[in-house]
């Protein structure tokens, strides 16, 4: 009954699925159809082909299908297919080692690196370890290049290269010293090694024989993750002209012979300038855009890590017209892809020449891809050149204060104890001295020609004389004045979002000042350090140029002005006070016989904070602001007036010699009065 109610519903039921499970098991064991017969055919066509639908969606995912055809009337069931069986685990394992037994070399690759874990315990004494080197290099003789490629071999083949016997060395070196082999590997993710290998661990005189086998496929291989690697390897132990003839390939084939031709001659070096200069290579356009096609084929892909690739950028960015420069600030400026340049000189020096094409949004791009990476790359010894070219060409000093500045301070003194970081501080309060940067280190900054056109006209004058100057240059021009007011910049330290390239348009001493500038700003946490450490910064060389530098209030007053002439009077204060504390006595001064030596020595009296002493005595005073004593006059009322008797004929006789030299004559008037009563009879031109 349950059954026909079911069918005259259309829906199936508990009795129906039954009766289907009984049908599907008689026709699986051979039995005859048990098919109820049913009046209303079309009713049961519909259940049959929904049960169908459904049965065929349910069983297909476990490997079963059931086939339902009509035959005269009626409908039949095929016997279902017999699931797959699935291959247990130890089944599995046993077919992947039958396909690594049809791999060549895998039975050796198996003995190799189970006879190489052998051999590399430390325990291992060295006479077993170098028996057993030698019975791999015999195994892996003729079968170097096919065994290089892979993880546990490529180990093997490297071990045998530095701890072998010369003789099991050369016969690697003969097997692998030709182009295909050599290329082969340089391109294979573990052959590479082993190619680095051979040039690190090679005799001088075999890596002629090696980079003649590079010859031809630099460029190819300067585009590949592991060719890269190989080729700055070579770079790095070649000489001068082989590194000449290895760059050459970027600039043409035929610049590439002429650079070889001239390295088997023995003649100079070749440079891209020399393929500019050279009418047979099709003219400057034609090298240019050679060498534009190729490296674009290289900064696209991102590796421009490598030093070679720093070398190539660096001269195509110098010899480049604007427009191929701007391209690649386009490509380069984002994704944090200049940090991977900023470790070598030549990449510094690429790094600046794109910023100082850069537009205002790309070197907005480029900051905020620094983020946390400033400190890093201030304390690097090329990186540093970069913060320093930052700080001339960008215009947008909020945006340079929020990321720069700001991580900089982080560890002000920290920086300042670092022969190359402090460079990033005394940038900022004198820039480009030869003091403290070389000249051939200012030559990769941006060049002052590009920097100082706004305020070229206006160099050595003060901030007042400026703003007088340009009030009254705006009166003289009327209309045409009203014009161009609109290009000037606000000083608000923002650039435009849209502003296209062509160099910065602030003044450098106004985005210097700006920089400096702040309630919480670089200045004034430049003078807390220095209060903080004024006795550890007197007896250091390198600590005092930048507590020199703080005090002088900057090169053309930017310091003084930033934090004004109460926080300027009070580090004079500090220091002056400072002179006075007691040190360990240093090396210089290890000779003297003094009752005070188990103490230690003052800083007056130290070689050292003597030194630095007389030139900070000899510092004239800020120009501005108004109001700002010259350190001599501090340091004579805080330490010497009435006591120079005790400081004479010590180290502490040259900062009075200072201070009687300084710009302020009340003082040296005061000290000529006191030195003379003690001098006599020797005047004090003697003295």
């Amino acid at each position: 009954m349950a059954k026909r109610r079911g069918a005259a519903s259309g829906k199936p039921t508990g009795a129906g699925s039954a009766g289907k499970r009984k049908e599907r098991r008689a026709s699986k064991f051979g039995g005859g159809s048990s098919t109820p017969k049913v009046k209303d055919a079309g009713v049961k066509k519909k259940k049959s082909s929904s049960v169908q639908g459904k049965s065929s969606g349910q069983y297909q995912r476990a490997g079963k299908t059931d086939v339902v055809e009509k035959t005269g009337g009626k409908t039949e069931e095929k016997a279902e297919s017999k699931p797959v069986k699935r291959k247990s685990d130890n089944e599995q394992d046993k077919t992947s080692q039958l396909s690594k037994h049809h791999k060549p070399n895998s039975d050796l690759i198996q003995s190799l690196s189970a006879e190489w874990e052998k051999l590399r315990p430390e325990k291992v004494a060295e006479g077993d370890r170098k028996k057993g080197l030698s019975q791999l290099a015999n195994k892996v003789k003729g079968k170097v290049v096919d065994l290089g490629s892979n993880h546990k071999t490529s180990r093997v083949i490297q071990a045998i290269i530095k701890n072998g016997t010369a003789a099991e060395k050369a016969a690697i070196f003969k097997e692998i010293t030709n182009t295909e082999s050599m290329v082969l590997l340089a391109k294979s993710a573990y052959g590479n090694f082993i190619v680095r290998s051979l040039l690190e661990k090679s005799p001088k005189k075999e890596l002629p024989r090696i980079l003649a086998c590079l010859r031809g496929r630099v460029v190819p291989l300067a585009r590949h993750p592991c060719g890269t690697a190989v080729l700055e390897a070579a770079y790095s132990v070649a000489n001068s002209a082989q590194r000449s003839a290895l760059i050459a390939e970027f600039y043409g084939p035929e610049f590439a012979l002429k650079a070889q031709a001239a390295i088997v001659a023995g003649g100079p070096s070749l440079r891209l300038r020399d393929a500019l200069a050279d009418p047979g290579l099709g003219g400057r356009r034609a090298v240019i855009g050679h060498a534009s096609r190729v490296l674009a084929g290289v900064w696209e892909k991102g590796m421009v890590a490598s030093a070679y690739i720093h070398r190539v950028l660096n001269e195509y960015f110098q010899e480049a017209p604007a427009s191929m420069v701007q391209e690649a600030v386009e490509a380069l400026a984002g994704d944090a892809v200049l940090v991977r340049m900023m470790h070598t000189l030549d990449g510094a020096r690429a790094v600046n020449t794109l910023m100082a094409a850069a537009s205002a949004k790309q070197r907005k791009k480029v900051l905020k891809s620094l983020k946390d990476l400033v400190l890093k790359i201030a304390l690097d010894q090329s990186g540093r050149l970069v913060i320093l070219g930052l700080m001339d060409v960008v215009d947008d000093t909020v945006l340079m204060k929020k990321i720069v500045i700001s991580e900089l301070c982080s560890d002000l003194y920290g920086l300042a104890s670092d022969k190359h970081a402090r460079v990033c501080l005394l940038h900022l309060l004198n820039p480009r001295c030869p003091r403290y940067l070389p000249p051939a280190l200012v030559e990769t900054l941006p060049p002052l020609d590009q920097l100082q056109v706004a305020d070229s006209s206006t160099a050595g004058e003060s901030q007042k004389d400026k703003e007088e100057k340009s009030k009254a240059e705006k009166g003289k021009q009327g209309k045409k004045g009203e014009k161009s007011k609109g290009d000037e910049d606000d000083g608000d330290g923002v650039e435009e979002e849209g502003a296209s390239g062509g160099g910065p348009k602030k003044p450098l001493t106004v985005k210097r000042r700006e920089l400096l500038s702040g309630k919480d700003g670089l200045g004034k946490k430049l003078v807390d350090m220095c209060f903080e450490h004024s006795a550890e910064m007197l007896c250091d060389h390198v600590k005092a140029d930048v507590l020199a530098e703080v005090m002088s209030g900057g090169v053309e007053c930017e310091m003084a002005e930033a934090v004004g002439c109460e926080e300027m009077q009070r580090l004079y204060e500090a220091v002056a006070e400072a002179a006075t504390v007691r040190v360990p006595k240093t090396k210089e001064c290890e000779g003297e016989e003094e009752e005070e030596e188990k103490e230690g020595t003052s800083i007056l009296t130290d070689y050292t904070g003597s030194r630095v002493l007389r030139r900070l005595a000899l510092l004239p005073a800020p120009k501005s602001p108004e109001g700002v004593a010259c350190f001599a006059s501090v340091l004579w009322a805080k330490v010497f007036k009435g006591n120079c008797s005790k400081w004479l004929n010590t180290h502490a006789e040259k900062v009075l010699a200072a201070i009687l030299e300084s710009e302020d004559e009340k003082t040296a008037k005061a000290i000529r009065v006191e030195i003379t009563k003690l001098l006599k009879p020797v005047s004090i031109v003697e003295w």
